[in-house]
């Protein structure tokens, strides 16, 4: 029986093919985020972006890491259901500060506030 390639140090990928040979379409990114889009580019992955709506309110008593976790997942599962035959992506990042998430900005005022 063959052993799986180790993970390569340094390599975002993993050992993994970078120029698309293991999709056979392109991969879904559940994100509207240009960083992510970014990412995806520069290891030469074909994607194509489908934003969606999800509801991102922070349930209550919720910490960082699961919040974050289930914003990915749902983006995910969203963009599924509207690409039920393709690999889907989903992502999500949060800011921390003294153990208190700060969400999305409203405007520049509430940036400010933040900041």
């Amino acid at each position: 029986m063959e052993k799986e390639p180790e993970p390569q140090a340094g390599s975002a990928m993993g050992g993994l093919p970078h120029t698309g040979e293991i999709f056979k379409e392109a991969l879904i990114l559940a994100s509207a985020s240009p960083r992510r889009r970014e990412i995806l580019q520069s290891v030469g992955w074909p994607f194509e972006t489908l934003a969606v709506a999800i509801d991102e309110s922070l349930l209550h008593g919720e910490e960082a890491v699961a919040y974050v976790q289930r914003l990915a997942r749902e983006k995910a599962e969203a963009a599924a259901s509207h690409r039920p035959s393709r690999l889907v992506l989903g992502a999500d990042t949060v800011v921390v500060v003294d153990d208190q998430i700060l969400c999305k900005p409203l405007d520049g005022g509430d940036a400010r506030r933040m900041l």
